[in-house]
């Protein structure tokens, strides 16, 4: 995920390319979704600054896939 963040900052081009190279390598795999529950503002903006709320974001992201546990 870091890197994502990491060719964000090179351009959309880049940033672009990298979505359609991620895109094509997962033609024909299956996807599995997990959804959880809705993370509200205030929640977030308890959190503080935005390095704290990616990672939190991410940890949350994570921990939606039981083989993670």
């Amino acid at each position: 995920m870091q890197i994502f963040h990491i060719e964000n900052k090179m351009g959309l081009t880049f940033l672009y390319s990298l979505m359609m190279y991620e895109l094509k390598r997962k033609i024909g795999d299956t996807i599995n979704l997990h959804i959880g529950k809705a993370i509200s503002f205030p929640q977030l903006s308890k959190i503080g600054y935005l390095v704290k709320i990616t990672k939190y974001l991410i940890q949350k992201t994570y921990t939606l896939d039981p083989k993670f546990k």
